[in-house]
């Protein structure tokens, strides 16, 4: 089969959907993929994994809607592939009737990486006019298939972990050593592209609200993933909550598994997640998780048992589940161990599997976790 990724984003990283799409490519050696992203992979590694037999990656902008669509179209022409997979971006609402008209014979498979609540009346007629373009809807998470679910209950929904594969052969000591970080601090670790989505501000609130009533361990929280630009607003606020001690930002990062190995506790204060892959690469490390109660994220962190779940925006709430993990070493190693366990339910290799099966039509997807 010749299918169509359209990844509708820019990748900054090799990431933990950027090693979904090379197990992908691995995997089914059989099948021949285009994946198209909006701008040049930042990382060189990553598209020279991709450019094989079997695989390319080109690039459409979409600065311009219209010609992003006109290009795509072309690539049709000339892929002639058998499967369009859509992703990220707003295009794909006006691609995806295109092609059911004039390619009906192309299967349609979307894959609804965030979360998918509709306010407006208007967006769930738009949405569910697209969904019913696609041959298979597939969800990152039980809670995204529910939030579909609500405006379009359709057999073609189903759920299927993306799931990560890590590296966990580095020791705590080694991998600080290599970070030069010293080893007496609590390392506290949150990945994200974005202040606002990921909830960083509640983050430096929270921390500033624990400093300020609590005398907690020697700690420093390391902030992953964030752009140049997004790193001075992100410092912006830091200074502001004058806390600049207890925060290290580490920017675009492509040595993850290291960086996770020198953690403690691993934290999620997002705003709106569907799942997160950084999660599921906490638990392969066995660290404990203190995150927002929204979306997917419930799946991951089974709230008491690998991880301490607090609402959305409760800078309070925060600081207290990381002040509790800090203080207490056993129960950081109980729900680490616990973790550990849990992340078998989000291999990678298994979340490919899912995905060929959908290309192949092999049946029902099964949503155990």
């Amino acid at each position: 089969m010749r299918i169509l990724e359209l990844m509708g984003m820019s990748s900054t990283k090799y990431g933990g959907l950027e090693k979904f799409n090379r197990t992908l490519m691995e995997k089914s050696p059989q099948n021949k993929f285009i994946f198209v992203y909006v701008e040049d992979p930042m990382c060189q590694q990553y598209v020279d994994d991709m450019t094989t037999g079997n695989s390319a990656i080109e690039l459409i902008s979409n600065k311009s809607v219209i010609r992003y669509c006109f290009s795509v179209i072309c690539l049709i022409l000339k892929f002639r592939p058998h499967i369009v997979h859509f992703h990220f971006g707003d295009e794909k609402m006006l691609l995806a009737p295109f092609i059911k008209v004039f390619f009906p014979w192309i299967r349609q498979i979307t894959t609804f990486h965030s979360e998918c609540v509709l306010h407006s009346l208007k967006a769930k007629i738009k949405c569910g006019l697209y969904c019913r373009c696609q041959s298979k809807i597939v969800a990152v998470s039980k809670g995204v298939q529910k939030e579909i679910a609500a405006f379009y209950d359709n057999k073609k929904l189903v759920t299927s972990y993306l799931g990560v594969e890590c590296d966990v052969s580095k020791n705590k000591e080694e991998a600080r050593r290599i970070l030069e970080i010293p080893m007496k601090p609590i390392i506290l670790t949150t990945i994200g592209f974005d202040v606002a989505t990921k909830g960083f501000d509640v983050l430096v609130d929270a921390v500033a609200q624990m400093v300020n009533k609590f005398t907690p361990p020697l700690f420093i929280v390391n902030v992953v993933g964030l752009s140049k630009a997004r790193e001075e607003q992100f410092m912006g606020i830091v200074r502001e909550k004058h806390v600049e001690s207890y925060f290290m930002s580490m920017g675009i990062r492509n040595d993850i598994n290291t960086i996770l190995s020198a953690s403690d506790i691993y934290i999620q204060p997002s705003r709106t997640e569907a799942i997160s892959l950084a999660i599921m690469e906490a638990l392969h490390h066995g660290l404990p998780v203190v995150a927002s109660n929204v979306g997917g994220i419930p799946e991951v962190v089974i709230d008491g048992k690998n991880g301490l779940l607090v609402n959305a925006c409760d800078a309070e709430g925060l600081a207290m589940a990381m002040l509790e993990l800090m203080q207490s070493p056993e129960k950081r190693k109980e729900m680490g161990e616990r973790s550990r366990k849990h992340s078998l339910n989000f291999n990678v290799e298994k979340g490919v599997e899912n995905l060929i099966d959908i290309y192949e039509k092999k049946g029902v997807i099964s949503n155990k976790s």
